[in-house]
């Protein structure tokens, strides 16, 4: 129902952001907005070109007064959407010079987990090869705090790997500093392929920069780097942000290396719980310290190449955390 260029210029709107003193926020509430997108799906009606009456309609089915009068103001505004399709002519040349390939909501390899979670990307972009959906379903996202304390344990994440490349499986991960890139690293070693899902176009420059080769070996070894950000826009905190529930969203399951008691490791956590991931967590003293602190279930504690080959089986009381 819409074409490729609207799918691009709904990915705009979702990335648009507005200055809330000195952090960056998003301008409309993601979920207002793709519950308008999904109704207007629902009912065959491109509200980019229905009629007045019927945009409106689409509209008032969100519950936030607010975000109604922001969103009717926005679809009626036709400078500033006119504005926002130049941009997205801006989006296809920087894509075309820079082989930046996408795959939308509602194309038919557009992973079918991902689809119907909470809030699904309208667009991924990537770079490399795009991921077959039965992979996705083998794959973990090992993930961890950016400034590790006690990761020296490279046999740990090699066993990991080695279950990822027996399943055929990625390792999705953020490209962050820290245990991110050392999980890239070591399964990339033992030739497990990878997904860095970034939190920026992917026509900017790779962040963190001290990343960047690692960047074109991920894509090299037939990975591919994702973001749902449009090409041309640089990286925000809460792109970022955001980004941590695609990882959750396009495994089966995350590894938790080493986490702090704040920060984006227990933000992805979070969803993880939400989306009924599967949740495995490194048997080191400082995980166990905060997760129990934390109350967090339904977790699995795993410590040996034995835990990991029991990782399917999680039926098994001997590898859960907590009751």
């Amino acid at each position: 129902m819409y074409l490729k260029d609207e799918m691009i210029l709904w990915s705009i709107i979702f990335s648009l952001t507005i200055k809330t003193g000195k952090v960056d926020t998003l301008l409309f509430n993601s979920n207002c907005l793709f519950e308008i997108f999904r109704k207007s799906i629902e009912l065959n009606k491109n509200i980019f070109h229905c009629s007045y009456n019927e945009r409106k309609s689409i509209i008032k089915t969100i519950d936030s007064l607010k975000e109604i009068e922001k969103l009717e103001e926005l679809f009626n505004d036709f400078v500033f959407l006119k504005s926002l399709k130049n941009q997205v002519k801006v989006e296809n040349e920087i894509m075309r010079q820079e082989n930046i390939k996408m795959v939308t909501y509602q194309c038919s390899d557009y992973p079918s987990d991902l689809r119907y979670t909470k809030l699904p990307p309208y667009v991924l972009y990537y770079k490399g090869s795009f991921p077959k959906e039965k992979n996705l379903k083998e794959s973990l996202a090992i993930i961890g705090t950016r400034h590790p304390e006690i990761i020296e344990d490279k046999e740990f994440i090699e066993n990991i790997g080695l279950y990822l490349k027996r399943k055929n499986g990625y390792n999705i991960s953020g490209l962050a500093l820290g245990c991110d890139e050392i999980g890239h690293r070591v399964t990339l070693e033992i030739g497990v392929k990878n997904i860095a899902i970034l939190g920026q176009g992917l026509g900017t420059f790779v962040y963190p920069k001290e990343n960047e080769k690692l960047a074109i070996e991920i894509i090299k070894k037939d990975g591919a780097l994702i973001s749902e950000i449009p090409p041309s826009i640089s990286i925000k905190s809460i792109y970022l942000l955001n980004r941590n529930r695609l990882q959750v969203y396009l495994s089966k399951g995350i590894c938790i290396l080493e986490s702090g008691s704040k920060g984006g490791t227990m933000t992805t956590l979070k969803y993880a719980i939400k989306e009924k991931r599967k949740v495995f967590i490194r048997n080191v003293e400082k995980n166990i310290e905060i997760f129990k602190k934390n109350k967090y279930k339904n977790i699995y504690f795993i410590n040996s190449k034995e835990d990991i080959e029991k990782i399917d089986f999680l039926g098994d009381e001997n590898y859960k955390l907590f009751n």
